[in-house]
């Protein structure tokens, strides 16, 4: 596969790959050339497998998505769910097979929509495809509303995509009526009393969540955490990276959710009073053990070593639900962003702390957040009309 690799700044690569008639696609790759050459190698392996397929008519749609997940940009975690998203719905193994409806003519039906060829979906396949994704998947067990609207929106985008390449005249799933998740109802600590609550907490629990609502940080990005990336004397701690468990119970440190996610913020002073008690506390467990303490998480487990993210999450709920808060970890992250935004701090520099790509982002998950005051509004609406100021 012909991929390219061209540095563009030092540290940084960019990695293309390009076929004749078809669209580039580009990877960004942060270390050395040798780490390049390798993500080179390895995607050159991928593509092998799995694509890109010719884009004509007779691709399947399951070759077409498969192929913008393998050459996208995405974060690991991302690609992973696409992936999950495909292979579980879209395009399994097995067919799945059910009895149709009556008004269906009693037929079997064998939903494997994923090897369908393009050229061959009718607006009458994505109507049969979701309804029966509903059938069977809506409430049971990690499957529902929002699985199945991904699977839907994962087709359209690989039939949109046909459509800009002229391979297909028209999206024949336009105008299908989808399904729509239902937003998250998440239960945002709020005021003093929640607040206290939080700082009463204590042991690495409570450290866990109370740097969750100093910095909104993601869970994995608060557990990847050494003391080598927090700098007391200047009340900084650096993001860099966010700590995953593997399948086979090992950890890895992957790259934040998104490019953005690599940040410095600033934390409070009685922040940083509490962690300069930690680090000199962990600084007498480092000598003990002969580790070096730059090395060792800000929030260990109970060996030492990395705290499992999953069991984190399970002893911050506990102890949040224990504290008259029933909510969970990841709530203090949308906290944080509400009390920023709520005390007029801009959406540019919520954005910068909570990491997101985008301000758009920020502004649609938490605009609802920001302080409203029609007086002050109609005021200044009022001055830049007279041209006056106010006293």
């Amino acid at each position: 596969m012909p991929i390219q690799i061209r540095e563009m700044r030092p540290g940084v690569f960019r990695l293309r790959f390009w076929r004749t008639n078809q669209r580039n696609h580009y990877r960004t790759i942060h270390g050395s050339q040798a780490q390049a050459k390798a993500a080179a190698a390895v995607w050159a392996a991928e593509l092998e497998q799995f694509g890109p397929p010719p884009l004509t008519q007779s691709a399947t749609l399951a070759g077409v998505i498969r192929s913008q997940i393998t050459t996208g940009s995405y974060a690991p975690r991302t690609r992973e769910y696409y992936e999950f998203i495909l292979n579980r719905y879209i395009d399994p193994a097995a067919p799945f097979t059910y009895q149709a409806r009556a008004e269906w003519g009693g037929a079997n039906y064998h939903f494997n929509i994923g090897r369908k060829q393009i050229g061959r979906i009718s607006a009458q396949d994505g109507v049969d495809f979701q309804q029966h994704l509903l059938e069977r998947f809506t409430g049971t067990g990690n499957s529902g509303a929002r699985s199945i609207s991904e699977a839907m929106r994962l087709c359209m985008a690989a039939l949109d995509y046909c459509v800009r390449l002229r391979v297909i005249g028209a999206n024949p799933w336009k105008d299908i009526a989808r399904v729509k998740t239902r937003p998250a109802d998440i239960r945002v600590p709020r005021g003093k009393t929640d607040m206290q609550a939080i700082q009463r907490i204590p042991g690495r629990v409570g450290l866990l969540l109370r740097l969750a609502l100093a910095t909104g940080a993601r869970r994995g990005e608060l557990l990847a955490l050494t003391w080598r990336n927090i700098d007391l004397d200047a009340g900084t701690i650096d993001i860099q990276a966010s700590l995953e468990e593997t399948p086979n119970g090992d950890f890895e440190l992957r790259p934040p959710k998104t490019r953005a996610g690599r940040r410095k913020v600033e934390i409070h002073p009685a922040m940083v009073a509490e962690l300069r008690s930690a680090r000199a506390a962990d600084g007498e467990a480092a000598l003990a053990g002969s580790t070096r303490l730059a090395d060792r998480p800000v929030i260990a487990g109970d060996a030492g070593g990395w705290w499992p993210p999953d069991t984190a999450s399970q002893a911050a709920r506990r102890a949040l639900h224990a504290a008259g808060i029933p909510t969970s970890l990841h709530a203090l992250r949308h906290a944080s962003a509400s009390v920023m935004l709520s005390n007029r701090v801009s959406p540019e520099n919520v954005r910068r702390r909570l990491g997101h790509g985008q301000v758009s982002t920020t502004l649609r998950f938490y605009a609802h957040e920001m302080a409203h005051d029609d007086h002050d509004a109609a005021a200044a609406l009022g001055q830049a009309a007279t041209g006056t100021k106010a006293g």
